[in-house]
């Protein structure tokens, strides 16, 4: 496979109202996008080392929206990426990445 292609990984998190991992550190990660698929609930994302997600702390991904990690908008982080939702929820967040 050339240098500019990549092979997608699909998975799937439920994040309620408390921290949970919804996607593992990769060190070739190459590209991550983070979609929140449920109807109200926001959800929270924090990456690093050992992220432990706080609601209103880190990155937040409205009801319906997503959030990308590209190595053209230079974004790329490695590390875990873990979250909490402004509910119980548990809201679906579906995970593409690329590695």
């Amino acid at each position: 496979m050339p240098d500019n292609q990549v092979t997608l990984a699909h998975t799937v998190a439920s994040v309620d109202n408390s921290d949970t991992v919804v996607v593992a550190a990769a060190a070739g990660r190459k590209y991550l996008k983070i979609q929140n698929t449920h109807a109200t609930v926001s959800v929270w994302i924090l990456v690093g080392a050992a992220p432990t997600a706080v609601a209103n702390t880190g990155i937040k991904i409205l009801a319906g929206e997503s959030y990308e990690m590209t190595q053209a908008a230079n974004n790329i982080d490695p590390r875990a990426v873990n979250g909490i939702g402004s509910a119980v929820g548990p809201a679906v967040v579906l995970v593409t990445q690329a590695v």
